[in-house]
């Protein structure tokens, strides 16, 4: 990230160019995987033709999609959720320091009131 002279910070254009790499990676696996899935179902096809049963052979047929063509769709939706730009790219202008809000609260605090809650609620079920 880049500073300008109101202090502000800008996003560089490497977030950029890295998420549309990804996305034009993501678009060749997606490909890859059509390509691969019609081989696939030809190839299912032909051995179906010659009279090989498919009971018995479920395994087989599931095992054959699943190395074959759902492994580049799989690759293909992390390339394509790596390529959307995150929430913070996508602020143009943001202060250089945050402060935390003043509502904020320690995991200690966090705990005691949790522990605080869970006793009150043992102490009713004890009176009723």
């Amino acid at each position: 990230m880049e500073r300008d002279s109101n202090r502000s910070v800008k996003p560089s254009k490497k977030g950029n160019i890295v998420s549309i790499v990804f996305a034009v990676l993501a678009g060749i696996l997606l490909v890859t995987a059509i390509v691969s899935l019609g081989a696939c179902h030809k190839n299912i096809s032909l051995q179906l033709e010659q009279g090989v049963p498919v009971q018995g052979n479920e395994l087989a047929i599931v095992n054959l999609y699943l190395t074959s063509c759902v492994q580049y769709i799989a690759l293909a939706a992390a390339m394509a959720f790596s390529a959307l730009p995150s929430a913070n790219c996508l602020q143009l202008k943001m202060k250089c320091r945050v402060r935390p809000p003043s509502i904020c609260l320690t995991h200690r605090q966090i705990f005691r009131i949790l522990f605080l809650q869970r006793r009150m609620r043992q102490r009713k079920t004890m009176w009723i």
